[in-house]
């Protein structure tokens, strides 16, 4: 990890690490500890990525987009928890969750976007969502390429949850 800062974006580095720590490489507090210790090149770029590292990240998308919201002063989501609606009915598995604004931000990659069948089984997710008072936020490949507009639709979803962001 602190060997990969020296070529890796902060980005590229928080990918990194979540998959290391999805992979049962390591765990976030041990890397954030040798990040600690360490004292080679890259450990400044690594000491700042580290804290960021999060068990439970499903996917290199999610790493980057939850970058972009917390570089932007957002806070921080939750990555991959479980939804439940009032009465506690399972709803969703959700990528990047506000728990108390009930926002939740997913990526959506070419697979939600090409197969008819995943396509019907998130709109229909989605529909049960949004009935339980829950703000979707999508977030595509293109949605990338403007990660001003992403942090834009997140600030506009928690304020009008009721945070001040």
């Amino acid at each position: 990890f602190v060997d990969s800062a020296t070529l890796l974006s902060e980005s590229e580095l928080l990918r990194l690490g979540d998959a290391l720590v999805a992979l049962g490489l390591v765990t976030a507090a041990d890397l954030w500890g040798f990040c600690i210790e360490s004292h080679l090149d890259g450990v400044q770029r690594a000491r700042r990525v580290a804290p960021w590292v999060r068990a439970g990240v499903a996917s290199p998308r999610e790493s980057d987009v939850r970058w972009i919201l917390v570089r932007a002063g957002l806070p921080e989501p939750e990555v991959n928890v479980e939804i439940v609606d009032d009465r506690g009915t399972w709803l969703a598995r959700g990528d990047l969750v506000y728990r108390r604004e009930k926002v939740l931000v997913e990526y959506d990659g070419w697979q939600h976007e090409r197969d008819a069948r995943q396509r019907q089984w998130d709109h229909l997710r989605r529909e049960q969502l949004e009935a339980a008072g829950w703000r979707v936020i999508v977030v595509t490949t293109a949605d990338l390429q403007r990660p001003n507009g992403i942090v834009a639709r997140v600030r506009q979803a928690l304020r009008l949850r009721g945070t001040a962001v």
